[in-house]
């Protein structure tokens, strides 16, 4: 139970950091979103993590068929967010350098996997 409160408190004050980070690069003219990934990305996963800490900790079928179907739900939006972000940028509707997509990537990835795990604890 003190797991929950704890993933909850990391994930709030990632949030706070993120604001944060948004309100600075506003303040300072010049908005850059690959800052905003990474404590965006920390503050889903410990909020994902507050909400199936219980669930989690026992380890039973359950738990194994959660993060079955969310990995199995997670595997079609990542293939979904590859076509997509591979037309957008063969297109030239997007224009963004290698490093930028491989940070948006990896934030839709973990992001989609551990939000898939709730919402599937959440279903079943």
């Amino acid at each position: 139970m003190n797991y929950r409160r704890i993933y909850f408190i990391l994930g709030c004050l990632f949030l706070i950091f993120t604001g944060i980070g948004i309100a600075i690069s506003f303040g300072a003219g010049e908005f850059r979103i690959m800052q905003i990934y990474p404590p965006t990305m920390i503050s889903v996963i410990c909020i994902c993590n507050g909400y199936l800490a219980p669930q989690m900790a026992k380890q039973d079928e359950r738990t194994t068929f959660i993060r079955q179907k969310g990995m199995f739900y997670s595997y079609f939006a990542i293939i979904f967010y590859l076509i997509l972000l591979m037309s957008l940028i063969y297109f030239n509707i997007l224009v963004i350098s290698a490093l930028h997509a491989v940070m948006l990537i990896t934030f839709l990835v973990v992001s989609t996997v551990f939000i898939s795990m709730v919402v599937v604890s959440k279903i079943y």
